[in-house]
């Protein structure tokens, strides 16, 4: 019944989401958005950038959020190693 604000929600769930997934479903919210922009600029509506400017913002999000987990990745020290009542047996 309304999917304008389904798909600004989707966006926003996919957002908080992880994985490689996220970016394949990024798509089809993404696409209606777009649409539904179109659609709203063929019409002369004074609020049609509303939606294109939302989906560019979550994209622009999802981005900034991936280079984020890239940067800190690359600065991640290794695991300390763990100390073990007996040295010579190992961990348990």
């Amino acid at each position: 019944m309304a999917p304008d604000p389904t798909a600004v929600a989707t966006l926003g769930v996919l957002l908080l989401a992880s994985g490689r997934g996220r970016w394949s479903l990024l798509v089809v919210p993404v696409l209606w958005c777009a649409i539904s922009g179109a659609t709203l600029l063929a019409m002369k509506a004074p609020d049609f950038w509303i939606l294109p400017w939302r989906h560019c913002f979550a994209v622009a999000l999802a981005i900034r959020q991936k280079q984020a987990l890239r940067r800190t990745a690359k600065t991640r020290s290794p695991p300390p190693k763990t100390l073990t009542a007996f040295p010579g047996l190992g961990s348990c």
